[in-house]
């Protein structure tokens, strides 16, 4: 019965917090699902060289963001504490740890142009999706700097002006890219490389505007300028932190972007029919990733107050509310799985299969809600290790055997990957959902 514990107050408070941080994680896919809807309009293998170079790029993105996320867990305990100096040496520690791995991965992901032609893709995809493949990665470094302070303001409690931002770029995408894209008012029409240039200017304007909240913002401007008094310690502590983080979500990533990489051998057809699968998948996503964002600052500012008996009502609370809302949206996606691909690309070879992998998204969206609460949970408790050996395990290893056997053994071609990548989800979530009521259980025993 622990397991039903239901703490309304705390269940409402990180619902408050989670609803802005879900719904700009959602905007922040909207510039995914427009390059998506107006890249399609071009044709398929347009709409696949998207796929794939979105695949990469989110590699390097996810290689970056875990030391940057880790910034949540320490500023949401300093915010609970009341700590002002210590939220001032982690943000300032997020603000150097941007730099560095911007710099890094944009240099890396860069170079990785050359290996392109040895990933088994058609000629056509790895030829056409250089311009726009080297656009996005150029926007690493002010997307890691977005959500760097993005993340920072959400630990302390004030996620709406990062959506905000979100949204003005979101518009500011979309009129880009109807300009170079199709070539609108006199514009050069550049194609699928337009919306790569779209995507950056936004990114850019993303992240300067946040810069712009903090410089403006009274509190704000004095946290950030403590920048200049950075220490090594705070960094440490962060990358101590954001390296078993970036393990777990890279391991994830990894599989995934295998998955991608051998449906394209299939051609270009699933190739497709996935990205407007993964489309609606990594959209659906963003719901539990907010409220998974949101738990982990409200379990960090509960225990920095020192009020631990509090975890597991919400916890659990977050848990149950959550899994019911996320059985509807899957139960929506399946109802409409037939209509949904028709909204991306005009191919009827394109669209059985892209409904079958729709399906076994819907199917499988509490799996997934599960999945990522649990993680986030153990987040909140610094238990980040376990969650990201967890991963390797159940992504590198029985994820992607299941994918090749089922997709590829079994025939089952793009379904069958899609079927084993998602048992991989299905285990890492059970194990870290054990693990996340154990820790609960002991971090209340040691408050005792």
């Amino acid at each position: 019965m622990k397991w039903l514990i239901f703490d309304f107050r705390e269940v409402k408070a990180t619902i408050a917090l989670a609803l802005p941080i879900a719904a700009g994680n959602l905007s922040g896919m909207l510039m995914g699902w427009v390059d998506t809807l107006m890249v399609g309009r071009l044709g398929a293998i347009p709409l696949a060289s998207v796929a794939f170079s979105m695949t990469i790029w989110m590699l390097f993105y996810f290689l970056g963001a875990g030391c940057i996320l880790a910034v949540s867990v320490r500023a949401a305990e300093a915010h609970g504490a009341r700590d002002i100096p210590a939220l001032g040496d982690w943000l300032a520690a997020c603000l150097i740890i941007v730099l560095a791995v911007g710099a890094i991965t944009t240099t890396a992901a860069l170079a990785g142009i050359a290996l392109f032609p040895f990933l088994g893709q058609s000629p056509e995809i790895s030829q056409h999706c250089v311009g726009f493949y080297t656009c996005i990665v150029l926007s690493l470094t002010p997307s890691f700097l977005w959500l760097g302070l993005k993340t920072f303001l959400d630990a302390l409690g004030k996620p709406w002006l990062g959506f905000w931002v979100l949204i003005c770029c979101v518009g500011i995408n979309i009129f880009i890219n109807w300009l170079l894209i199709f070539g609108n008012w006199g514009f050069p029409q550049l194609g699928m490389t337009g919306a790569g240039v779209a995507t950056l200017i936004a990114r850019i304007c993303g992240a300067i505007s946040m810069i712009l909240i903090f410089l403006f913002t009274p509190y704000l401007r004095d946290l950030f300028l403590r920048v200049v008094n950075w220490n090594w310690k705070s960094i440490r502590d962060l990358i101590r932190l954001g390296v078993p983080i970036t393990s777990q979500i890279l391991s994830e990533s990894i599989a995934f972007n295998v998955g991608t990489i051998a449906i394209g051998w299939l051609g270009t057809i699933p190739l497709a029919a996935h990205q407007i699968a993964i489309t609606i998948a990594s959209t659906t996503f963003m719901i539990p990733l907010g409220v998974g964002t949101a738990l982990t600052i409200r379990m960090g500012n509960l225990l920095g107050a020192g009020e631990n008996k509090r975890l597991p009502g919400t916890v659990y609370g977050i848990l149950l509310t959550t899994c019911i809302f996320m059985g509807c949206i899957g139960a929506l996606v399946i109802l409409f799985s037939g209509q949904i691909p028709k909204w991306f690309v005009n191919s009827t070879a394109v669209y059985p299969i892209a409904q079958q992998l729709l399906i076994i998204m819907g199917i499988l969206q509490i799996t997934d809600a599960l999945y990522i609460l649990a993680q986030s949970g153990l987040r909140g408790l610094s238990d980040v290790h376990f969650p990201a050996l967890t991963n390797i395990f159940a992504y590198l290893g029985f994820g992607l055997t299941c994918a090749f056997a089922l997709g590829f053994l079994a025939k089952l071609q793009a379904p069958g990957v899609w079927i084993g990548l998602f048992l991989g989800t299905a285990l890492s979530g059970t194990l870290c959902l054990l693990r996340l009521h154990k820790k609960i259980t002991q971090a209340i025993s040691a408050q005792c």
